[in-house]
């Protein structure tokens, strides 16, 4: 079963040892905002995610962090492959009843 962005995004940060604050002070999302995304509350940007990988010392090439992004991005209903999430979906019926 995959975890969830939020519990995605915490144990990567645990997983480095590093507290909110830190994060915060290493230029990422600011503590409070880090808190809404691991509770889920909240979705981060693409932006907000980038800052959040490069406080961490995650290469943005990483496999990791195109799952994240990949997420995010889903999460936000924002275009993936230059596809809306609907519009996937779409191409994926048509494509099956082609077949």
């Amino acid at each position: 079963m995959r975890i969830s962005l939020g519990s995605a995004l915490r144990a990567l940060r645990e997983s480095r040892s590093v507290s909110l604050r830190k994060m915060e002070s290493l230029g990422g999302p600011s503590r409070e905002s880090t808190r809404l995304y691991e509770a889920g509350t909240t979705i981060p940007t693409v932006e907000a995610l980038n800052r959040l990988l490069n406080a961490l010392n995650e290469p943005l090439d990483s496999e990791v962090a195109a799952d994240l992004l990949q997420r995010v991005r889903a999460a936000r209903g924002e275009t993936v492959g230059g596809l809306h999430p609907d519009q996937q979906k779409q191409l994926v019926e048509t494509v099956v009843r082609l077949i």
